[in-house]
């Protein structure tokens, strides 16, 4: 009888930790930084940065996204893939230029310098 009781908290502990990561899960937004604290250690890593769109540079196959946020600058990319989900949306990338924007996205290595790459439509939310 005694197992059967342990068991019985066992579940129910398991049960409200589910449910209160599941409703927690859409809270987590990964930690914010400075575009000049971005380096190779954080290859691999999700992380969120708020800046100024200088630029939108549509490519063959993708958009480049020029940001600063006064302690640097770096290139958020969305490929052509995420470019054409945009569209589906009504939403063109161009539309990002000039604005402040949050950015969340995948921090990547190109020709030694970081990027961010972008996963999905909701990563990159206008600010003003």
């Amino acid at each position: 009888m005694h197992d059967k009781h342990i068991f019985q908290i066992a579940l129910v502990t398991a049960v409200f930790g589910l449910a209160g990561m599941i409703f927690l899960s859409g809270e987590i937004v990964p930690r914010e930084f400075k575009i000049n604290e971005i380096n190779e250690n954080h290859v691999g890593e999700d992380l969120a940065i708020q800046g100024l769109v200088r630029t939108v540079e549509p490519k063959s196959n993708l958009y480049i996204l020029s940001v600063i946020d006064g302690t640097g600058e770096i290139n958020v990319i969305i490929f052509g893939s995420l470019a054409d989900e945009f569209k589906r949306e009504g939403i063109n990338p161009r539309r990002f230029e000039n604005r402040r924007v949050e950015i969340v996205g995948n921090v990547n290595e190109y020709k030694g310098s970081a990027q961010l790459i972008v996963e999905n439509t909701r990563s990159i939310k206008i600010v003003y």
